[in-house]
């Protein structure tokens, strides 16, 4: 069923007026809990499903480019179990899912952290910070090497 785009928040959203399952595009989701997941509780109420999801729906495609999607748990422990495209890296959102992710990330806020674990976390995002600041910097030679390619020789 074609999906309906609907306003949250400063976000547009794709929306299914059946199963009130929500598509989150990549990147939309991570956009939105960081500008505070106290008011996507109360979207789970705007959307209203008009029947009941099977577990048939689990196997779903992608809405986007029809690509059978991935299940995977939400912050990896939690019962929250969500579908992603693994082409066009979307999340599928099912009725009820949104307040279930805000309790889980609650949770797993409230729970102290392995300290080993921790450690592991804080050396992959400074893996990945590296990893950015050399792909701008590759960025910047590669235009630097263009723009000089392409002025002329001055003597």
């Amino acid at each position: 069923m074609p999906l309906k785009v609907e306003d949250v928040l400063e976000f547009q959203v794709d929306v299914c007026a059946r199963c009130a399952g929500v598509w989150f595009d990549d990147g939309e989701l991570t956009k939105l809990s960081k500008s505070g997941w106290a008011d996507m509780d109360s979207t789970e109420d705007r959307f209203v499903p008009s029947i009941e999801p099977s577990m048939a729906d689990r196997m779903r495609p992608c809405p986007v480019c029809r690509t059978g999607m991935d299940a995977f748990r939400y912050l990896y422990s939690s019962p929250v179990i969500l579908d992603s495209c693994p082409e066009c890296l979307g999340i599928w959102v099912e009725d009820g899912e949104l307040r279930q992710m805000i309790l889980a990330l609650g949770d797993s806020q409230s729970q102290p952290v392995n300290p080993a674990l921790e450690s592991q976390l804080k050396v992959i995002e400074l893996e990945d910070q590296h990893l950015e600041r050399i792909t701008n910097s590759n960025g910047f030679v590669r235009a630097m090497r263009l723009f000089s390619l392409r002025r002329p020789f001055v003597r």
